[in-house]
């Protein structure tokens, strides 16, 4: 299982991207969870009195409780907003980045003979799909699932049998929004699943309150200031803040922060599959 970790301590989600390689996702079979999960810090709360709101219409679903609030675009999945409620602050642009990624290979449902550089291989993304939505609601829990059945065509071919399902849960009293993905690839073609990206997000700006530092957990730990400023002006960025796990990861944490507001991304992960994070967008 894979739980990926968005916390909130005053604090918010930003531009993270997680992908992983999954090696062993073949037709008839389902690849281990995939979770991610936000979640915010604030000052004193009547936890007690919290509860789970939310908003529907025709175009999105929002879910809130009293430290963050998530809006999700019923077209194809995407989060187009996300807000630290004690604080006010919303760190997307309202854009529609992808939901998540895949590359699929179409040579092969041997997954040690995938190649996702090769001419074979093609990126498969959550914005050109229309996933089923289903809201199951209580005050105290809500779940949000999108079933994509993904369709796609590559090389003159038309190809189908990989099913996506994204759950999305909030809780009351919960600073934490989890994210989480099951890929299930029941292809009659010789097709295989060799990467997946899951929980991107896009439009990423700064805070009202400060802008947004960096914390990248590699080795010791490196901080980059007014990382969000950088990012958004090539001319200004310096580094290109890519790594992988396993490999020198010493921690699977990142935290973006400021003097008021925080948030953390975290990876639980006891498959040690293959990932990339990346930042930026």
């Amino acid at each position: 299982m894979k739980k990926l970790i968005f916390s909130v301590i005053f604090l918010m989600f930003i531009g993270l991207v997680t992908a992983c390689n999954d090696a062993t996702t073949m037709p008839g079979t389902t690849n281990p969870t995939q979770t991610t999960t936000t979640a915010i810090t604030i000052p004193t709360i009547d936890v007690e009195g919290d509860k789970v709101e939310k908003v529907e219409t025709l175009a999105h679903v929002t879910l809130s409780n009293s430290y963050i609030s998530a809006k999700f675009d019923l077209d194809n999945g995407s989060m187009v907003s996300l807000v630290n409620v004690p604080v006010g602050t919303d760190y997307l642009l309202g854009t529609t980045g992808g939901n998540w990624a895949m590359i699929v290979d179409v040579s092969t449902k041997n997954p040690f003979k995938t190649n996702y550089q090769g001419e074979n291989a093609t990126l498969v993304t959550s914005r050109n799909q229309m996933p089923d939505y289903e809201l199951s609601y209580s005050e105290d829990i809500a779940i949000i699932t999108f079933t994509y059945d993904v369709s796609f065509n590559f090389k003159q071919q038309s190809y189908n049998g990989i099913r996506v399902l994204q759950t999305i849960t909030l809780l009351k009293g919960s600073s934490e929004l989890d994210i989480a993905y099951t890929i299930e690839n029941n292809s009659e073609k010789d097709i295989t699943v060799c990467a997946f990206t899951g929980a991107q997000l896009s439009g990423l700006k700064d805070s009202e309150n400060g802008d947004l530092s960096l914390f990248w957990s590699n080795k010791e730990g490196k901080v980059y200031d007014h990382a969000i400023s950088k990012i958004m002006n090539v001319n200004h960025t310096n580094e290109n803040l890519v790594n992988v796990y396993p490999g020198l990861y010493s921690t699977q944490l990142i935290q973006l922060y400021n003097d008021v507001e925080s948030l953390y991304y975290m990876v639980e992960d006891d498959t040690r599959e293959y990932k990339i994070a990346q930042y930026g967008d």
